[in-house]
């Protein structure tokens, strides 16, 4: 089908759109824009290749749909190597400022192994550039004809190059919080020592660790859902604990670390060093974050070393009153067997 005027150009891009509108899954709706540019550009190929980098001593055909007599690179199911041609034709979308290139240079003729291997008689292609990752290419080929590409069609080609684009930021984004929520949560479920919890600005529990487990006697099931109050705040600190938490979200200013008395499931008191701050966790919004670490065990030592220094003192004491305690050997005047004067 012919591209010639504004109006088949408005009613493609509307075609376009509406593929990004009804298809939730990003996959599908890559399939489905290199589907549709087939149709409206009347090709045997549509690809997007990852990455255009003229250096890699290879690239991915991610995308690709064609027709079935001209089947392409992804059909080979590996990767494929960048050739000098294909290093060339990433050379020239880079430095084209996402304008689309066409066709082969005249000088580039005797090296063009890649369209002799794939049938290309004719091809548009141009660098897409997300700002969050390597740039990727976008193409399409002629096979069965040598078609010649007029200005609405390299414009239309453009279009759905940079509605594409932003698609392809927004897939990379997702996939960069994904891994640093995953890295976020396999590094707090490794920490033994701390007792990391993550609850919404009213106290709901949204986050809760194997230390936190462990701690407080509570399961992440059991936590999970719950206020931060009714978990570990004793009955008699959750007033000035709910100002506290008033006081962080409105400054957003951390609570100084300090020593705790927290409640374990079972009712008994635990102690802590606990700090609280407010973090934007990877893949939410933000929350407040508590840090606990047990010093029971500190706490039982500096007992014991308190009942020892006591026991010391009263030795000391002890020691200190039998030495000024009179007796025969400092001269006592009753001491035993002492002469009467005449």
């Amino acid at each position: 089908m012919k591209i010639n005027d504004p109006e088949r150009i408005l009613l493609a891009l509307e075609e376009i759109e509406a593929i990004f509108n009804v298809q939730s899954d990003a996959d599908e709706i890559l399939d489905q824009i290199l589907k549709k540019s087939l149709e409206l550009f009347s090709c045997d190929r549509a690809w997007l290749l990852y990455p255009c980098n003229p250096d890699s001593p290879t690239f991915e055909v991610a995308y690709e749909r064609t027709t079935p007599l001209f089947p392409g690179a992804k059909a080979l199911n590996a990767a494929v190597p960048m050739t000098r041609d294909m290093a060339e034709n990433c050379n020239r979308a880079l430095s084209n400022n996402g304008y689309p290139e066409i066709n082969v240079p005249s000088d580039q003729k005797g090296n063009n192994d890649r369209a002799l291997q794939f049938d290309v008689k004719s091809r548009i292609f141009m660098a897409l550039k997300p700002k969050n990752d390597y740039a990727w290419l976008f193409g399409m080929h002629h096979c069965a004809i040598n078609h010649h590409w007029n200005d609405d069609e390299k414009y239309l080609f453009k279009i759905i190059g940079q509605r594409i684009t932003k698609l392809l930021e927004n897939l990379i984004l997702i996939k960069q919080t994904t891994e640093s929520e995953e890295r976020f949560r396999n590094l707090m479920e490794n920490v033994e020592a701390v007792a990391v919890q993550g609850y919404g600005f009213d106290g709901t529990t949204q986050y809760w660790n194997k230390a936190s487990e462990r701690l407080y006697g509570y399961t992440q099931q059991e936590a999970i859902g719950r206020s931060l109050l009714d978990l570990i705040i004793p009955p008699e600190m959750r007033g000035a604990v709910t100002e506290e938490m008033r006081k962080m979200v409105e400054t957003g200013e951390p609570v100084p670390s300090g020593e705790l008395l927290l409640m374990h499931k079972d009712g008994s008191r635990v102690p802590v060093i606990s700090h609280h701050t407010i973090v934007r966790v990877p893949g939410r919004a933000q929350e407040l974050f508590c840090l606990d670490i047990d010093i029971t065990e500190l706490k039982q030592a500096e007992a014991e070393r308190k009942i020892l220094q006591e026991q010391l003192n009263q030795a000391q004491k002890m020691e200190a009153v039998g030495k000024n305690t009179p007796g025969p050997e400092n001269g006592s005047r009753w001491a035993t067997g002492r002469r009467r004067g005449p």
